[in-house]
């Protein structure tokens, strides 16, 4: 008479000769199943952990490559403009680099909106000139 024994993780019924008499579970994708589904929080928590420190490590080299500072100076100078964007006067969590892309000689920090507003007219006076007219002429 052949003993059996059921996987923890499938329930599946096998013969004690097909599993090690201290496996648990027939197969490792069974095991790794039941893991995942019994440490759920865990992971999410060691995930998030290393996504954190691979977007720092990352945000590191981009401010290193293309604007020439770290994350403590670009810090400093959130603090130093009281985390106030320099065109829109806004406090935000976020601002990110302005700079002069000619020059590449950084301008301040300012809100995503106001940053994007400069790139749109392409840093060029006369459009963002003629555009404060037009939003006077049309002010109603």
């Amino acid at each position: 008479m052949n003993k059996t024994k059921r996987c923890l993780g499938c329930k599946i019924v096998f013969e004690t000769d097909k599993l090690h008499p201290f496996q648990k579970y027939c197969n490792r994708k069974c095991y790794i199943k039941t893991y995942y589904l019994k440490n759920q929080d865990k992971i999410k928590k060691y995930l998030l952990k290393t996504r954190i420190k691979r977007l720092n490590q990352n945000l590191q080299w981009h401010y290193k490559k293309f604007y020439g500072i770290t994350i403590v100076e670009k810090n400093e100078l959130y603090k130093i403009q009281n985390g106030e964007c320099l065109i829109c006067g806004e406090k935000k969590n976020i601002l990110v680099i302005d700079h002069n892309h000619k020059n590449q000689k950084i301008r301040g920090l300012l809100c995503r909106n106001c940053n994007s507003m400069i790139g749109m007219a392409k840093e060029n006076l006369k459009i963002l000139y003629s555009a404060i007219k037009y939003l006077r002429k049309n002010n109603d």
